[in-house]
Order: C-alpha cells, then sequence, then structure tokens
C-alpha cells in the first residue's frame, strides 16, 4: 500500500495518538544509539550498535518523507557506498546547523577508526548538499569528548546547545569524568563557548533537550552527586535554559506520575507540548518505565504531565531510539527486535 507521509493512520493508541508500525526486512539492519536528523524532508540515520552483534555502524542511509512509500518496505537510500561514513559510531549526539541549515553536525559519542581504535575529534560534519564528511576546524576551548551528551539547535542564531554527558575509557579518558556544563557550538562561525552558572542541574547523561520557542527544557536522565552516587531523576524536577538571557531555571511538574528513566526521547509538538516516549529504569531484572508515552503541556504554569488513555493496542517498549518530529507526525526509529519504524500522529 502506498500513501504520503501525512494520511500515514494505523491503529488507535488513544484519543489524541495513533500509532503505525512498519517493518524494514531488508536494509537497514535493526540497531540502537544511532542518530538522526531530518533535512527538510529527508530523515537522515547514522551509526548505531546493530542488533547483530556487529557493533558500532558505519551505515548513513534516509529516507525521504515527502514521498509514498510502501508502509510495509519503506524505500531508503543508502549513502554507505557513495558517501561511506570514515568512522563507526554510537551514543552521539547529531543535530543541524550551518549557514544554509542543510549540514549534519555529529558531536561526541563512540567512533573508532577502520582499525576498531577510537577516533579522537569531537564533531564531525556531513555536507547533504555535496554529501560529504569533514572534521572541521573550531576555535575556542574544545570541550573533552563525551558520550551520552544532548543537543537542540536553534536555527535564529544557528547555534547548536548541549549539556552533559560523561567520558570514560571508550572515550580515550584516562578515568571516569562526568559534566554539568553547558556548552554551545556556533555552526556559522564554528566557535565553540563554555557557559558557567552559579545555578545549575547536577551532572547528568541519558536525558533529553527539547526547544521550545527561546526555551531549552531539560528531561529526565540520570543524576550524579558530588559523592558519587547516581540517581535517576525525578521526571517532575524539571530544569529550564533561557537561550535570550542565558540562565538556567527549576520547575516542579505536577499531575500524572510518571516514572524516572534514562535514553528516551522528547519532541515538541504542533501545540506545544512536548512528548516523551520510551526509555528504561535503573532494574536490569525489570527495566520497563510506565507509561510508555506522556505528555508535557509546558504553556501552563507549573508545568503539568497528562498521562493519554490508551487501547488495548499498547505501544512498544522502546528505549536507545530517536524520534523527530515532521508535520504531525512523531517518527521514532530502530530499536526493539523487528520493530523498525514507528509513527505517531499527533492531533
Amino acid at each position: 500500500m502506498s500513501i504520503m507521509v501525512p494520511m500515514y493512520i494505523g491503529f488507535l493508541i488513544l484519543l489524541t495518538l495513533r500509532l503505525s508500525i512498519a517493518n524494514v526486512t531488508s536494509t537497514p539492519l535493526a540497531r540502537f544509539a544511532h542518530t538522526s536528523v531530518l533535512v527538510n524532508s529527508n530523515l537522515y540515520f547514522i551509526g548505531g550498535e546493530l542488533l547483530n552483534g556487529a557493533g558500532a555502524s558505519k551505515d548513513l542511509f534516509y529516507l525521504d518523507l515527502s514521498v509514498p512509500f510502501d508502509t510495509s518496505s519503506p524505500q531508503w537510500t543508502d549513502l554507505s557506498t557513495t558517501s561511506p561514513v570514515p568512522f563507526g559510531s554510537s551514543w552521539c549526539t547529531a543535530s543541524l546547523g550551518g549557514s544554509y541549515n542543510d549540514t549534519i553536525f555529529l558531536i561526541g559519542g563512540l567512533t573508532f577508526d577502520q582499525n576498531n581504535k577510537i577516533n579522537n575529534p569531537l564533531v564531525y560534519t556531513f555536507n547533504t548538499v555535496d554529501k560529504t564528511w569533514s572534521s572541521p576546524k573550531i576555535s575556542g576551548n574544545s570541550p573533552q569528548i563525551r558520550k551520552g551528551i544532548t543537543s537542540v539547535f536553534n536555527p535564529d542564531d544557528e547555534k547548536i546547545y548541549l549539556f552533559g554527558g560523561l567520558s570514560d575509557e571508550t572515550t580515550s579518558s584516562s578515568g571516569s569524568v562526568d559534566f554539568n556544563d553547558f556548552i554551545i557550538l556556533d555552526t556559522n562561525l564554528l566557535t565553540w563557548t563554555m557557559n558557567s552558572f552559579s545555578s545549575t542541574p547536577l551532572k547528568r547523561t541519558g536525558h533529553t533537550l527539547t526547544k521550545w520557542n527561546e526555551i531549552v527544557v531539560l528531561i529526565g536522565g540520570k543524576e550524579i552527586y558530588t559523592d558519587g552516587t547516581t540517581k535517576l531523576v525525578d521526571m517532575n524536577k524539571i530544569w529550564t535554559y533561557d537561550m535570550n538571557s542565558g540562565r538556567w531555571s527549576f520547575n516542579i511538574a505536577i499531575d500524572d506520575n510518571i516514572d524516572s528513566r534514562i535514553f528516551h526521547t522528547a519532541v515538541l509538538d504542533h501545540r506545544e507540548r512536548i512528548i516523551i516516549y520510551g526509555g528504561m529504569n535503573d532494574n536490569p531484572s525489570d527495566p520497563r518505565v510506565s507509561p510508555d508515552l506522556a505528555i508535557l503541556d509546558v504553556k501552563t504554569k507549573p508545568f503539568k504531565w497528562i498521562i493519554p488513555i490508551s487501547s488495548n493496542n499498547a505501544a512498544p517498549p522502546l528505549t536507545a531510539h530517536t524520534a523527530i518530529m515532521m508535520n504531525h507526525y512523531m517518527i521514532v526509529s530502530f530499536v526493539y527486535k523487528n520493530i523498525k519504524l514507528a509513527k505517531v500522529l499527533l492531533l
């Protein structure tokens, strides 16, 4: 069945959300800890840990969301041969950037060269016009290489805002170091800015950043305390960063109870609500969180959590996946066994 993306509706999950699953039976392979970036109508995917045990992938491919495609077999465009990624990567963050918003910035994470040795450059870029990779020279104090970092892009000032993460032997650090620094990368001037604050969130990893107007909203993850102990973040405790004033603020969300989680996703929908999806807790014997999907209303004061009423057809449990918004759709991708593409329609 061929359809346009705006008409892609599957079974009813809840009164305002619908989900449909498209199984990709050939390439690309199932994976987690990859990155994805929407460039115009093309949804690009980079790297990730392959579920077949092959390790960090060098894959680069995209799905054109502007044309009809068969929901049982989406037509992927594989660039791995014509524009090969020069490294295997996972647990990175990726963002749009550049003067024309046509360059993908791949930052941090685990990157390995052709000899499977740790690759040191913190930032790589992929030009989606000429399909070339490069390692740009960026001025200023370069931050330490880290994984578990998250980012948002502000097209108004062409800057990427990054927070948190950790560095250890897998990122070439001699010991384990956690971060709560707030880093700004100017993708036009190619400069680093390191911000320091009197009031700031604790060191954190496995969290999400979501841009809402001129505010960056920090949700979830795992906090690291000064004594080295860790704890999953209370989902009612939410920090926001004002990109205009350059200040952090602490907020308390109310109403429905949301399980603490790491490695979830968060997107802003057309009604200015933040939709979180998936993730896991820190209990290895029972890692699933509840609910899988929740809505944070950031237009109310205080913020308000909402758990939609689901039908018998529950959403699949996902973790270390990616999610983007396209029109009224949240597209979550590539994580759980044979489930490789899911779309949630936000009405």
